[in-house]
C-alpha cells in the first residue's frame, strides 16, 4: 500500500512506528522481553547490543546468545525493531485474515533477503498490550512478489503479514531460535553461493589435469587474478586442483587452507623458503616438466600469503605445508610511501605518470582519495573506467563505478564550491545493478562483481568479527573470574580483519571512510587488547603486537578507542615486535614528526580546493601513531630518540589538532621514567621556551619527574627571563599553573621570586584556585591566605549546580569544599580545630569526611571512596580500618570492577612497587 493511499480511518495496519516515543518504548519492551526469557533460560545469557547508529542499513540490534557454562557464544543474529503505540489489530476481511499487517521499507526488505549474510528477524512491539511479535523476513518467500509489484507502482514500502502466534516469550523461544537457524542457513547459501562450483561445465576455463600440479595452480591463479589483486578466499581454493572429489568442499580457517589433495600438500611441503628468500625444491621430481618453476612457485606463494593463507593441509592429521612468502624489497611507489607515513614523498610520487597498466592507474586514483583530493581521484577513475570498458575488464570497471558512486557522496559533503559539488550529481546516479549485469563476460567475474556490488566484502567478515570479539570478551570475563581456558578466537578475528582490509585496500575500493568499516576496526581494537590482557595465562594467545596490528590501528582505528580499550583492559604497556626492518612503527613516528611542519603547505598546494581541512586524514594518522608509540614497550634509546624528534617537531611549527598535542604529551607521560637526567633537563628548558596550548601540561609532567629524582634546575639568565615573563603575562588566566609546577625544581633564588610575585597577585585580588594549586605544590605562602580560602570554601546550597542541571548530580557537589578538605588531608589538619566556621550539615558524604571515626556507617556508601580520588584523600582513608572492613565485605558479596580497582589503589594487596606521583 502506498503512502499516498494510507488513511487513519478504519486502518487495520500499523504505521505509527516512526514516532520517537514509539521507538523508545518499543526498544524498552523488546529488552524487557529478552530479560524475562533470560531469567527462564538460566543457562544462557542474552546480550542485546544497540546498532541504531546504522539507520540506513535497517538494523537496530545485534543479539548474542552466550552459553554461561562455557562462556561460549552459540548464536548471533540481527533485529529490526518497530514499536507501535496503538494496539495491534488482526486483519478481518482479506485473504490474510487473522494476520498482522505492517508496512516496511522496500530497500530494507531487499537488503534483508538478498544482501544480509546473517540471520535477521523483524520485530513488532505492541506497546499497549506489552507483546512482541517476530517475523522471519528471510524465510518469507511470498514477499518478493509484493516487492516487485510495489516497485512497478512506484511505492517505497510493502506490506508484510505477521503471524500473531509468533509472540516472543519463554514458551515460544525455541521456535524463535529454530527460525533464526533457518534464516542463517538460507542467507549463508543465498549471499555466498558457497555450494556451487566456480566453473561449471562449458565455462571458458578449466584446469588441465594432465599438467604438473604446480602448473595447474599457476594457471588457475593467472585466471583468478586476471583483473584483481585480492580474491575472496572462498573463491580461491574451492575448485581443482584444491579438490579431488567432486563432493569435497575445501575451506579456509585461521590462515589455513584444507584440501583432500594429498599430492598438493606434498608439493608445497617440498618447497623450502630460504633466509635470503630464494626457494629450494627438495623433491625435484614433483616439478618435473614445469617451465620456469622458480618464478611460478614464487608467484603462487606470494598470492597465497597476500590472501592471508599461510598453510595448506588435509584432514589426516599430517603436518601442514607452509605457504608464507614475504620477500623484503625496497619500494618507493606512492602507496608504500603513504603507508609508511612519508606523506610528502607520496604527494611527490603522484606527480609522476602511472604505468599503462590499469591496476597501477587504479592505485594512483586510490592514493589521491586517501590524501583527500577527491576531485583528482574521480577524474582518474573516469579515465580508468573508459579504458576498462574498451578492454572488456569488467571487474575493474565495476570497481570504478562503485568508487565513483562513493566519491560522489564524499564530494557532495566535503566541498563548498557549487560547481564542484554539482559535478558529483552524475556519480550519484550510477546504477551498480546495471553496471554488473551489462558488462560481464565470465562466471568468475560475475561473482566478483556481485561480491563488490552487494558489499559482501564487509557483510561476511562483519559477522565473524563481531562473533570473535564476543567470544574473546567472554573468555576475558572468565579469565578475570579465575578460570583458565584456551582462546583461539583472536586468530579468527585477525583472519577476518585481514580478509576485509586486503580486499578493500588491496583492490583499491573506496570504502574505508564509511562508518560500518570503521566500527569493525574499533571492534578489532577491543578484541586485540582483551586478548593481549590474557597473555600470561593463555600460552597460545597474542604475545606481542606486530606491524600488521599497528598498521591497522593507525590507518583504520582511532586514538580515542585505542586509549579506551587499553585502559578498559587495565594494561600499562604492550609488547611490540617489528617484523619489517624498514616499514615499522619507529619509522612512521619519525616521518610524522619530521614532516609535520611541512605538511600543511604541501597539502594546500597539492589540493587547493576549499574544505581540505575536512578531507585530510593527516591529524588522525599523527594522533594514532603517537598514541601507539606511547603504549608500546621500547628501550631507553628508542624513547629518548622519539623525545628528541618531538622536541624538533614542536620547535619547527604547530601541530594540526588538539589530539596531536594530547598524544605527544601522552608519550612523555608514559616514557618519562626511561629518560636520562640530561634529557629531562633539556626537555625542561624546551618547555620553558615553547609556548602552545599544551605546554603547561608538558611542564607539569617534566617538573614532577625532576622533583621525584631530586634534580634542581639551574636556568640561564635568558631562560629565567622567559620563565618569569610567562608567569607575569599569564596572571589573568586561572589555568596558568606554570609557577607552581616549576617551583619545586628551580633554584631558591627563583623560588623566592615566584612566591613574591604570587603573593603580590593574591593581595591585589585573591584567587582561591591559584592559592589552592600553590599549596598543593608546597609554596610557602602567608597563613592569612588560608583563612581567606576557608571563607570562600563554605558551601552555598542555593548556588546553581552544573551537575544537577545536567542530570548527573553526585554527593560531592561543592568543588571548593572538596579542595579545602584535600588541603587538610595533605597537611594533616582537623578542619574543626582550625576554624570556627561550621562545615557540618551539607550532606552525609561531607559529614563522613569531616569525622570518619564517629560517623554513622549505616549511611555510608562505598561509591564515596572514588568521588574525589586524590592521593591525600586515600592516605586519610587508610588511617581508618573501618573503611577497609566495609569495602572487603562489599566486594565479597558483589562484583564491582570500579570498587575493586579503588580497593587495589588504596591498599595495594599485590605489593606493587610505588611509582612517581
Amino acid at each position: 500500500m502506498s503512502k499516498g493511499k494510507s488513511s487513519k480511518k478504519n486502518k487495520d495496519y500499523t504505521d505509527d512506528f516512526k514516532s520517537p516515543e514509539a521507538r523508545k518504548k518499543g526498544d524498552l519492551l523488546l529488552n524487557n522481553t529478552f530479560d524475562k526469557i533470560g531469567n527462564i533460560y538460566s543457562g544462557i545469557y542474552l546480550s542485546v547490543v544497540d546498532e541504531q547508529d546504522q539507520d540506513d542499513r535497517g538494523i537496530d540490534f545485534q543479539v548474542e546468545i552466550v552459553l554461561k557454562a562455557k562462556n561460549e557464544t552459540i548464536e548471533v543474529f540481527k533485529l529490526q525493531n518497530k514499536g507501535t503505540l496503538e494496539p495491534v489489530k488482526l486483519l478481518k476481511t482479506t485473504q490474510n485474515k487473522g494476520l498482522i499487517s505492517f508496512q516496511i521499507s522496500l530497500r530494507h526488505v531487499k537488503y534483508y533477503r538478498n544482501e544480509m549474510p546473517y540471520a535477521t528477524m523483524f520485530m513488532l512491539c505492541d506497546v499497549p498490550n506489552e507483546k512482541v511479535y517476530w517475523h522471519p523476513i528471510q524465510l518469507d518467500e511470498n514477499v518478493d512478489e509484493r516487492v516487485d509489484q510495489a516497485e512497478k507502482e512506484g511505492h517505497e514500502s510493502v506490506q508484510i503479514y505477521i503471524n500473531p502466534k509468533h509472540e516472543l516469550n519463554a514458551v515460544n523461544f525455541e521456535q524463535f531460535l529454530e527460525q533464526i537457524r533457518g534464516s542463517k542457513k538460507t542467507q549463508f547459501y543465498k549471499t555466498t553461493d558457497r555450494d556451487n562450483p566456480l566453473f561449471s561445465d562449458g565455462s571458458e576455463f578449466e584446469v588441465d589435469e594432465n599438467k604438473p600440479l604446480l602448473d595447474q595452480v599457476y594457471d588457475l591463479f593467472e585466471y583468478l587474478y586476471d583483473e584483481i589483486r585480492y580474491v575472496p578466499q572462498h573463491l580461491l581454493i574451492r575448485n581443482k586442483p584444491f579438490k579431488k572429489a567432486n563432493s569435497y568442499i575445501p575451506f579456509i580457517h585461521s590462515f589455513k587452507a584444507t584440501t583432500d589433495n594429498a599430492e598438493l600438500v606434498e608439493l608445497f611441503a617440498s618447497i623450502k623458503v630460504n633466509d635470503d628468500h630464494t626457494l629450494t625444491f627438495t623433491k625435484p621430481a614433483l616439478i618435473k616438466g614445469v617451465a620456469d618453476a622458480d618464478r611460478k612457485a614464487k608467484v603462487i606463494l606470494r598470492k597465497f600469503s597476500e590472501n592471508q593463507i599461510y598453510w595448506i593441509g588435509g584432514d589426516s592429521g599430517k603436518a601442514d605445508a607452509p605457504l608464507r612468502y614475504f620477500p623484503e624489497q625496497e619500494c618507493d611507489c606512492v602507496a608504500c610511501r603513504y603507508y609508511r607515513l612519508d606523506i610528502l614523498g607520496a604527494i611527490k610520487s603522484l606527480d609522476s605518470k602511472p604505468k599503462d597498466d590499469l591496476l597501477d592507474q587504479m592505485k594512483f586514483a586510490y592514493m589521491h582519495y586517501q590524501l583527500g583530493n577527491y576531485i583528482k581521484a574521480a577524474e582518474m577513475l573516469k579515465d580508468v573506467a573508459s579504458a576498462a570498458k574498451r578492454s572488456n575488464k569488467s571487474v575493474i570497471y565495476t570497481i570504478t563505478q562503485f568508487n565513483l558512486l562513493k566519491l560522489g557522496r564524499l564530494i557532495k559533503n566535503s566541498y563548498f564550491d557549487y560547481q564542484i559539488t554539482n559535478a558529483s550529481v552524475d556519480f550519484l546516479k550510477i546504477d551498480l545493478d546495471k553496471t554488473v549485469l551489462s558488462s560481464l563476460t565470465k562466471g568468475h567475474n560475475l561473482k566478483l562483481a556481485m561480491w563488490i556490488k552487494n558489499q559482501n566484502f564487509i557483510n561476511e567478515p562483519a559477522y565473524q568479527i563481531h562473533e570473535s570479539v564476543g567470544k574473546i570478551r567472554n573468555t576475558y570475563q572468565s579469565y578475570i573470574d579465575g578460570n583458565v581456558s584456551r582462546n583461539r578466537h583472536f586468530y579468527e578475528l585477525i583472519d577476518s580483519i585481514a580478509q576485509l582490509n586486503s580486499f578493500v585496500n588491496g583492490n583499491y575500493i573506496i570504502f574505508d571512510r564509511w562508518g560500518e568499516y570503521k566500527q569493525l576496526f574499533d571492534t578489532m581494537t577491543e578484541g586485540l587488547f582483551a586478548a593481549y590482557a590474557m597473555k600470561e595465562e593463555q600460552r597460545n594467545n597474542l604475545r606481542d603486537l606486530n606491524d600488521y596490528h599497528i598498521f591497522r590501528m593507525i590507518f583504520d582505528g582511532s586514538q580515542e578507542n585505542i586509549w579506551r580499550y587499553f585502559n578498559k583492559y587495565r594494561l600499562t604497556s604492550v609488547s611490540y615486535k617489528a617484523r619489517e626492518k624498514r616499514n615499522n612503527l619507529f619509522l612512521m613516528v619519525k616521518n610524522v614528526l619530521g614532516q609535520n611542519h611541512l605538511i600543511n603547505d604541501a597539502l594546500k598546494i597539492y589540493s587547493p580546493e576549499d574544505g581540505f581541512f575536512w578531507r585530510s586524514t593527516y591529524p588522525f594518522l599523527f594522533a594514532n601513531t603517537l598514541c601507539l608509540a606511547a603504549i608500546i614497550e621500547m628501550d631507553d634509546h628508542q624513547a629518548e630518540t622519539i623525545i628528541s624528534q618531538i622536541v624538533d617537531c614542536l620547535g619547527n611549527g604547530p601541530l594540526h589538532s588538539p589530539d596531536c598535542y594530547v598524544n605527544v604529551n601522552a608519550f612523555i607521560v608514559k616514557k618519562h621514567p626511561q629518560l636520562s637526567d640530561s634529557t629531562l633537563k633539556k626537555l625542561f628548558i624546551f618547555c620553558v621556551r615553547q609556548k602552545d596550548a599544551y605546554a603547561e601540561a608538558r611542564m607539569n609532567i617534566v617538573s614532577n619527574t625532576l622533583k621525584f629524582r631530586g634534580i634542581e634546575m639551574k636556568l640561564s639568565k635568558t631562560d629565567e627571563i622567559i620563565l618569569m615573563d610567562c608567569i607575569l603575562n599569564d596572571d589573568d588566566k586561572r589555568e596558568n599553573n606554570i609557577r607552581v609546577y616549576v617551583y619545586p625544581v628551580v633554584e631558591q633564588r627563583i623560588q623566592k621570586k615566584i612566591v613574591k610575585h604570587l603573593e603580590k597577585m593574591l593581595n591585589k585580588k585573591f584567587d582561591a584556585y591559584q592559592y589552592y594549586y600553590a599549596k598543593i605544590y608546597d609554596l610557602p605562602l602567608n597563613q592569612s591566605y588560608f583563612d581567606q580560602f576557608i571563607s570562600q570554601s563554605v558551601p552555598d546550597p542555593h548556588r546553581p549546580n552544573i551537575q544537577a542541571m545536567l542530570g548527573a548530580e553526585t554527593e560531592n557537589k561543592y568543588p571548593m569544599f572538596d579542595m579545602l578538605l584535600n588541603l587538610c588531608f595533605k597537611n594533616d589538619l582537623d578542619l574543626k580545630s582550625i576554624t570556627k566556621v561550621n562545615f557540618s550539615g551539607y550532606g552525609d558524604y561531607y559529614d563522613w569526611l569531616l569525622d570518619m571515626d564517629n560517623f554513622d556507617y549505616s549511611k555510608f556508601r562505598v561509591r564515596w571512596i572514588g568521588l574525589y580520588a586524590t592521593k591525600f584523600y586515600f592516605n586519610e582513608f587508610r588511617k581508618h580500618p573501618k573503611i577497609k572492613t566495609i569495602l572487603e565485605a562489599y566486594l565479597k558479596s558483589k562484583r564491582d570492577i570500579r570498587i575493586e580497582r579503588l580497593y587495589i589503589d588504596l591498599y595495594n594487596p599485590l605489593n606493587i612497587e610505588s611509582v612517581e606521583d
